[in-house]
């Protein structure tokens, strides 16, 4: 026993942590995916938004040139303003505890955006038509996430989603980062 548990820190040593990280959470490569694919991830996940849409191929390239991170939130007052939290510490964790006070204007700050704003000319549904979201209720949430990013999406994202849905008041937007099929610029390999 102690001989296999000696190998396994051996064998532990001698491997990148983030590779075993990757393994655990099923974080793979990105690759090209279809609408079916991307509508089994969403029931798989429990994205259950009030939209689950996609960005165009100019979205996906503005997105990831701007370094946001894959499994990201973002919550707009209905007239478009940022909602940011006070506590600037970026900490998964703590954007959990922002998902339960978005609305405290104690302890949020809104900020004057139209960059985040701009993604909303990229939006597609699945099926690669343009999307009309009706922003009837006072808050809109956009959580971005990818089939690839694996159980992130669970632990993150649907976490999100879950605690947001709860509120009468949020229109909740899931807007998948996958690869899509119909893509022409864009070739992964």
């Amino acid at each position: 026993m102690m001989r296999k548990i000696v190998l396994f820190a051996l064998l532990l040593s001698l491997t990148s942590c983030k590779q075993m990280i990757l393994f655990v959470y099923g974080i793979h490569n990105p690759r090209v995916v279809s609408a079916e694919e991307i509508e089994k991830n969403i029931k798989k996940y429990k994205l259950n938004a009030d939209y689950n849409i996609v960005l165009s191929e100019e979205g996906f390239l503005k997105y990831y040139s701007e370094n946001y991170s894959i499994n990201e939130l973002f919550i707009y007052t209905q007239n478009g303003k940022l909602v940011l939290p006070k506590d600037t510490n970026t900490c998964s964790s703590n954007t959990q505890k922002f998902v339960q006070y978005y609305n405290d204007s104690s302890l949020v700050n809104y900020a004057d955006t139209t960059e985040l704003n701009s993604f909303n000319q990229y939006f597609m549904n699945l099926d690669g038509s343009k999307v009309t979201i009706a922003t009837e209720k006072p808050y809109v949430a956009v959580v971005f996430w990818a089939s690839y990013t694996g159980r992130l999406n669970k632990d993150l994202s649907a976490n999100w989603v879950g605690e947001l849905k709860k509120d009468k008041d949020i229109l909740v937007v899931c807007v998948n980062l996958d690869v899509q099929e119909n893509w022409k610029e864009i070739e992964i390999k």
